[in-house]
């Protein structure tokens, strides 16, 4: 059994953020995006979502 690794943690993320932010890129003026992760770390989740926000300014979460 592995034992959780905060290093792998913090390269999941610059994945995800990589992955979101090309999606973002991609999207359609008035476009939604949906991301989930199967993940219940915050870092790989909340952290993410609002690194992206902050940069882009404009992105509106819903959350359901």
């Amino acid at each position: 059994m592995q034992i959780f690794n905060i290093d792998h943690c913090f390269i999941f993320v610059r994945i995800q953020k990589k992955v979101l932010q090309r999606g973002l890129e991609l999207l359609a003026v008035g476009g939604r995006l949906v991301y989930s992760t199967c993940s219940l770390n915050p870092i790989e989740d909340e952290a993410v979502i609002m690194t992206l926000i902050k940069q882009c300014g404009k992105i509106v979460p819903t959350y359901w």
